[in-house]
């Protein structure tokens, strides 16, 4: 029984639509998440699920957050339409507050620590537009050093480099071993079958 956190984009790219659809990213990745077949709605009996939106409000990086619990599948729909997509990716330091927050509120014992990144494009500053890529890897790889396994999710076409990077990071692979697994999605489908795939991993 896994405990995984939700570690969600809100940033305000995330109001674009997916290719060639009339849905937003982020209505999608709702959807994928706690709509009526959504993996979350699923698996709520069967995983200690949290969320936790990030952006760049103040006091930045701000994270609008459910913590982790059996049964949460309505609460963290309520979190996810609350609020609206806005501001820029500061997921370096997102990644280091669920870090923070696992220490302070470990999981139960035997449940194994997971977040789930799922992002529309590379990471940047809480004040600017600049690429904080080498950032993020070095948050990926303190959440797999203190020893929560990290996923990464890329929503409509995120840099391929980026991706593996970070999936690597999260999951200490070193250099000259196999690349761990990253997961993009560019349309509704396909984002349901990428959480599923996630999570339903985990919880097999």
């Amino acid at each position: 029984t896994p405990s995984i956190q939700l570690l969600i984009d809100r940033s305000g790219s995330m109001d674009t639509n997916l290719p060639n659809t009339n849905t937003s990213r982020y209505d999608a990745m709702h959807d994928a998440l706690v709509g009526a077949n959504g993996v979350v709605s699923s698996l709520e009996n069967k995983v200690y699920f949290g969320a936790r939106l990030f952006s760049a409000d103040n006091p930045c990086p701000k994270l609008y957050s459910q913590g982790r619990a059996m049964g949460n599948a309505s609460t963290i729909k309520t979190l996810i339409e609350s609020q609206n997509p806005n501001g820029n990716t500061p997921t370096a330091p997102s990644i280091d507050q669920v870090v923070a927050d696992f220490a302070a509120n470990p999981p139960p014992a035997g449940s194994p620590p997971v977040i789930v990144l799922a992002t529309d494009g590379l990471p940047n500053s809480c004040n600017g537009n600049d690429d904080t890529t080498a950032q993020t890897v070095v948050a990926a790889q303190a959440a797999y050093t203190a020893g929560i396994r990290l996923f990464v999710l890329g929503i409509a076409g995120v840099n391929d480099s980026f991706l593996q990077q970070v999936a690597n990071a999260g999951a200490g692979v070193q250099m000259n071993q196999p690349n761990a697994p990253y997961y993009t999605a560019n349309s509704p489908a396909q984002l349901q079958q990428a959480f599923q795939q996630i999570i339903g991993g985990v919880v097999s």
